[in-house]
């Protein structure tokens, strides 16, 4: 029906093709959650600005569905995997949902769903950022999905940005080992925490490089090393 997605996009923004035109999204539920069966129509609906996201939820219990949610899902550090949606199976409000969506504490799953989060108007819980091309000029504080290198080991985790970086996150397992460039005794307690869980001989933590793929404007430290002090503990 379309050759390319921007196509489909395109056709959707300039209203020549109907969102209940187009086949709705497949979902599966698996542990809980949400996921995808159609990625790049999922993509095209999000690109295109869509309120409302046309959804058919269907049974992980059918072989054919099961067979390809198998085949499609895969770690993030290996390619596409279906992408968590938390909206209700049916014609549901995409926007709506994500901003009732508010959390006391960021884990791994959360930066799989979505990117960046900011804080809420109150700054007492944190909420997901879902705009094409959020500018850092426009929140806060942003938390940014990251990936980290320690030695010559590679972990998940976020940034803390305002104009820059002030702070970080990794995650080991489902274990989350924070830092913050004004707090010295703390990462201090953190490092050590974090050299424990992994039982490992002392090595050297900081500098820590990162790298991020997700866009956002006015922020510029893609990739790059963090050097936080430590303090001195007896």
């Amino acid at each position: 029906m379309f050759k390319t997605i921007n196509e489909l996009i395109r056709k959707i923004v300039h209203k020549q093709t109907k969102p209940e035109d187009i086949p709705p999204i497949r979902v599966v539920e698996y542990e809980g959650n949400l996921y995808t069966l159609d990625n790049r129509r999922l993509y095209a609906f999000q690109q295109a600005g869509l309120d409302k996201i046309p959804i058919q939820k269907v049974s992980i219990d059918d072989p054919q569905i099961e067979e390809e949610f198998v085949r499609k899902f895969r770690p993030p550090s290996q390619g596409e995997q279906p992408t968590i949606i938390l909206n209700p199976p049916g014609y549901s409000n995409t926007n709506e949902e994500i901003k009732k969506l508010k959390k006391k504490s960021l884990t791994r799953v959360d930066f799989e769903r979505f990117p960046i989060w900011t804080w809420d108007e109150g700054k007492d819980y944190v909420q997901p950022v879902n705009e094409l091309e959020p500018s850092v000029d426009d929140y806060y504080d942003t938390f940014i999905k990251a990936r980290f290198k320690v030695d010559r080991h590679h972990f998940d985790g976020y940034l803390m940005c305002a104009d820059r970086v002030f702070g970080f996150a990794i995650f080991v397992d489902s274990t989350k080992f924070m830092f913050n460039e004004q707090l010295s005794s703390y990462n201090k307690i953190q490092m050590n925490n974090f050299l424990e869980y992994l039982d490992c001989k002392l090595f050297p933590f900081f500098p820590i490089g990162y790298e991020t793929d997700v866009k956002l404007k006015g922020f510029e430290e893609n990739i790059g090393y963090l050097s936080y002090k430590l303090a001195s503990m007896t």
